[in-house]
């Protein structure tokens, strides 16, 4: 017998792998399954799956002093039922852990009738504590009693909030946060218990004669992580002091003051010889693990071989330090002459005075024998720049060191600037140091005996990159380059030698040219991603890749700047990325822009692109295999797995498809079924639901691990959502709760086509 069938116009689509963020400019029909039209506090991991971005925990507020106040309006806190407990403190300090509120008192698990803890009272939403009272319950009826406070079961806490006064709160933490308690603030139905109250912050201010004074919170001016001495530190400086953040003896996060700098306009750390060197625009500092001081500069020996005959002898080739006005010369005397002529000389002025140029003699040394020769023996005139012995000493060949101070203005060329980066051939012996709103950067050099310095940038020692116009934004080294880029323009310094009038040879940086229209606009922020430099010009990002087969290294050819910030269009707007701060976290590979709230995460390895919020970042640092990043708030927060929100707070993540065709946008379909695939994690969910060109009201559906068959194994679970006609169909993924971050393996989606669209 025959048989007539009917097609069946069914197929099963399938998202195996998450391809992260597309903001597509000409609209997201055409995205490939796996994009995402929206994509917020989601990331994509190494192997494609999608998750949800780390939570954020407080490592240290920066801020000097801080106080504990109420934030916000009344939030639901939880639901609870008979028997519960609450933890209840006796108070709230701000500075047991500077920065965040942290209860203190006798707070402990509670039976009913025994003491409770009432609290401290507030004012001007600022704690005030008071004695501690206590109270007993005891046939429902409340006495206070005075005492230690303890903790209470949620029906006994309910009476306690009824007696309370206005003005009163009881202090409980719950769920990772602090939490102020107001009459009322918990309401009985049917058994259950609900509770509200509102979170307490710490913000920056502190108590004067009794009354509080709020400060501006201050923002991290810098955030670094390295090594010191052979030891790890976190450093970070705001509010003027650097702060260390970080004890490797215990392998804790800590918060202890260093030294006072100033950070009003940032501070930058240059790692080298075992210590780091700050630049804060205004000053040059070393911190060798221990101490925080200014650097003074080394003392050049500017000329060897002077003889007393009027001459100012043979140049060593050290050129004059810019930081201070020191100079050596060493003095070879012929057995007869006493006078010994200095090499500068002659007079200034200065505020209106004429004064002589040598400001005074250090000292006169016998290099024979390490001794100071007494002031008695010599004299000197510090305007002829001359010394003159008493007795002339023996004949002898360099055997004297002469050290003078001159008067001398250009340490500021060193102390106005922002950045350094170390660069020297294949060596990376020298600091080169820029930022000071100029064409102009200034590099380090060696000593007479050949050792590189940090302390030490002679008066040569400079270069300018092109046009005086624009500023010097970013430099970085590049396999054997110094790269260099101004707000419109890029070039390449590379170290050579030059012959001067006198025959010395001396080295030169020279500087070519390799791109005239693009640059980065933030400075001191160019990362290395993937060993090549991710700059912010005009309002997109380029990733610098030189596209000859034969050289990695960038020379002039507009390939080698690759646009990498297509497809999140719309994000990068919303960045100001003069004012970005940004980071390549290479133990993770993701390169971080953030400005505003908002961070721009490029994973290079996935090539996914995804967007988190509530990331005040405006510094950030690798550290431990996280990234830890500093706040306008002063504080300084980690991304962490092992947290389940924000600082306590939902880390709410939202995740959109494109309008999804399934390759026909002339047809209507129905759905009715999808398959979504979790990484099996206890105690995870992700919320499930679809939107289409006709309707956008469907129910979400809950996917939880907790339908793991077998602990442990890969599972998916089927979901139940019908949608009817439609012909573009969207995918939304959320999560709305805290929980441990939730992973995503697949989704498939079972459609059959059911006429032509109209």
């Amino acid at each position: 017998m025959a048989t007539i069938g009917g097609a069946v116009n069914e197929r099963v689509y399938s998202i195996p792998r998450w391809l992260g963020l597309n903001e597509h400019p000409d609209g997201d029909t055409r995205l490939k399954l796996g994009e995402a039209s929206e994509m917020v506090n989601w990331k994509v991991t190494r192997d494609g799956n999608l998750k949800r971005r780390p939570g954020t925990e407080f490592v240290a507020g920066l801020n000097v002093s801080y106080v504990p106040v109420i934030s916000g309006g009344i939030r639901e806190i939880g639901t609870f039922k008979s028997g519960d407990y609450l933890m209840v403190y006796d108070e709230v300090s701000a500075m047991v852990n500077p920065g965040t509120p942290t209860p203190i008192g006798s707070g402990g698990a509670l039976e009913q009738g025994v003491l409770v803890g009432v609290p401290a009272s507030i004012k001007r939403a600022i704690w005030k504590p008071e004695a501690p009272a206590s109270a007993t319950i005891s046939s429902g009826v409340l006495t206070i009693t005075g005492g230690g406070g303890t903790a209470v079961t949620v029906e006994d806490l309910m009476d306690v909030l009824d007696s309370l006064e206005p003005g009163e709160y009881v202090i409980i933490r719950y769920n990772e946060l602090v939490w102020a308690l107001e009459a009322g603030a918990i309401v009985e139905d049917k058994g259950r218990y609900a509770v509200s109250g509102y979170v307490v912050r710490a913000v920056p201010g502190e108590v004067v004669e009794g009354e509080t004074v709020f400060s501006d919170p201050q923002p991290v001016a810098c955030l670094w992580a390295g090594l010191i001495a052979g030891k790890e530190h976190v450093l970070a400086a705001c509010d003027g002091k650097l702060w260390n953040l970080y004890d490797p003896d215990t392998d804790t996060f800590s918060r202890s003051a260093i030294g006072s700098l100033n950070t009003d306009n940032g501070v930058s750390i240059i790692p080298f010889n075992g210590i780091v060197y700050l630049l804060n625009g205004t000053e040059y500092y070393q911190y060798d693990g221990t101490n925080l001081t200014t650097v003074e500069g080394y003392r050049p020996l500017v000329a060897i071989a002077i003889a007393p005959d009027g001459t100012s002898g043979t140049t060593t080739g050290e050129y004059v330090n810019k930081l201070n006005g020191e100079r050596r010369v060493w003095i070879s005397p012929n057995g007869s002459g006493k006078t010994f002529q200095l090499p500068e000389s002659g007079t200034i002025t200065v505020s209106g005075s004429e004064v002589s140029l040598i400001k005074q003699i250090d000292w006169v040394k016998n290099l024979a024998t390490g001794a100071t020769v007494p002031t008695t023996d010599y004299t000197y005139n510090l305007t002829n720049g001359t010394v003159t012995f008493n007795t002339a000493p023996a004949q002898a060949v360099n055997s004297y060191e002469i050290a003078y101070t001159v008067r001398t203005t250009m340490r500021s060329q060193v102390t106005g600037m922002l950045f350094g980066e170390l660069y020297s051939g294949t060596t990376d012996n020298r600091i080169f140091i820029y930022g000071d709103g100029t064409n102009r950067a200034l590099y380090s050099g060696m000593d007479y005996d050949g050792q590189a310095r940090a302390d030490y940038f002679p008066d040569l020692y400079e270069l300018s990159a092109g046009d005086s116009n624009t500023p010097i934004t970013a430099l970085i080294r590049h396999y054997g380059d110094l790269v260099c880029y101004k707000t419109d323009s890029t070039w390449v310094l590379k170290e050579g030698t030059m012959e001067l009038m006198t025959g010395d040879i001396q080295p030169a940086i020279y500087c070519t040219p390799v791109n005239k229209d693009k640059g980065n606009v933030a400075p001191g922020q160019v990362c290395l991603v993937d060993n090549n430099p991710v700059t912010a010009s005009g309002q997109e990002l380029y990733h610098w890749i030189n596209s000859s087969y034969y050289s990695s290294e960038l020379s002039r050819d507009e390939r080698q700047a690759r646009r990498i910030s297509d497809r999140i269009q719309s994000s990068i707007k919303e960045i100001d990325l003069p004012h970005a701060c940004m980071l390549d976290d290479n133990d993770n590979q993701e390169f971080y822009i953030c400005s505003g709230g908002i961070a721009l995460v490029w994973n290079y390895v996935a090539d996914a692109w995804y967007r988190y919020e509530n990331i005040n970042a405006v510094r950030m640092c690798a550290f431990h295999g996280e990234v830890l990043f500093g706040t306008v708030e002063g504080k300084v927060l980690r991304l962490s797995y092992y947290v389940k929100g924000d600082e306590g707070d939902v880390v709410k993540a939202k995740w959109v498809s494109g309008a999804i065709d399934f390759g026909a946008d002339y047809q209507r379909k129905y759905s009715s079924m999808m398959w979504v695939g979790l990484k099996p994690e206890e105690g995870t969910s992700v919320d499930v639901s679809v939107i289409t060109d006709r309707k956008n009201t469907f129910r979400d559906k809950v996917v939880s691990s907790e339908k793991a068959k077998v602990p442990g194994q890969p599972f998916v679970v089927k979901t139940k959502i019908k949608a009817k006609k439609f012909v573009f169909y969207r995918l939304e993924l959320m999560v709305n709760e805290k929980m441990p971050a939730p992973t995503v393996t697949n989704v498939d989606f079972r459609v059959r086509q059911t006429g032509y669209s109209k």
